[in-house]
């Protein structure tokens, strides 16, 4: 875990060197590829370990799977009236 944005993004170029950044010092990702390897969330960085080193392991969802939300947020609020 860094604790400094540019040692954050020094970190993740050592460990993942193609890697490209998506944000700034407010908030960032890191990814190699398609897969994303760390986080900057303005205060705290975290890198990510390659999924053969770690429990990491990138999880698609097919959208199509998922049900509704208005019946997932009826299902935990009673009262909630539809979008």
């Amino acid at each position: 875990m860094q604790t400094s944005y540019h040692a954050w993004k020094s970190a993740v170029r050592k460990k993942y060197p193609e890697c490209k950044f998506e944000g700034n010092k407010d908030i960032c990702q890191a990814f190699n590829g398609r897969i994303g390897v760390g986080e900057w969330d303005g205060a705290i960085g975290e890198i990510f370990p390659p999924k053969d080193e770690g429990d990491f392991v990138l999880t698609w969802i097919n959208p199509d799977s998922v049900p509704d939300l208005p019946i997932l947020l009826d299902a935990r609020n009673p009262t909630f009236v539809g979008v």
